[in-house]
């Protein structure tokens, strides 16, 4: 029990690299969105904000909440990986139903183009009475 104690807990924290990493790339990414915002209020808003999530994403921090017992991959990636579930299928979904419209449309065009010409309009009352 303790072995699956102890490799359940080493699978659920970061090792010093992980944070390491965590670290160097995920501040420049940070200091990056609050650079492209161009209304300077929105900026200031928006740098106050990520300077808590900088703060927050410190080594010093990170160590800390592991040691006490926070699941980081638990909290933070499974929700992550959830958000980009729904956003994938979400945008599946919007073109599966643009493809639909997209033919009901095209075939709408062609009725109308059959209904411009008298012979094939007669054409087709006489195929819709053989089916009845």
């Amino acid at each position: 029990m303790a072995t699956t104690y102890e490799q359940e807990f080493v699978a659920q924290q970061l090792t010093k690299e992980n944070i390491d990493y965590i670290t160097d790339n995920l501040i420049p990414l940070i200091e990056l969105v609050t650079e492209n915002q161009e209304n300077k209020e929105e900026k200031l808003k928006i740098k106050k904000q990520m300077d808590v999530v900088k703060a927050f994403i410190s080594q010093e921090t990170l160590t800390i909440l592991q040691l006490i017992g926070f699941n980081f991959k638990k909290a933070l990636g499974e929700p992550l990986t959830e958000i980009a579930k729904i956003s994938i299928e979400s945008i599946v979904k919007n073109k599966n139903e643009i493809g639909e419209s997209e033919l009901a449309i095209e075939r709408d065009i062609e009725i109308y183009k059959v209904l411009q010409k008298e012979e094939a309009y007669q054409r087709l009352l006489e195929m819709k009475s053989s089916m009845q």
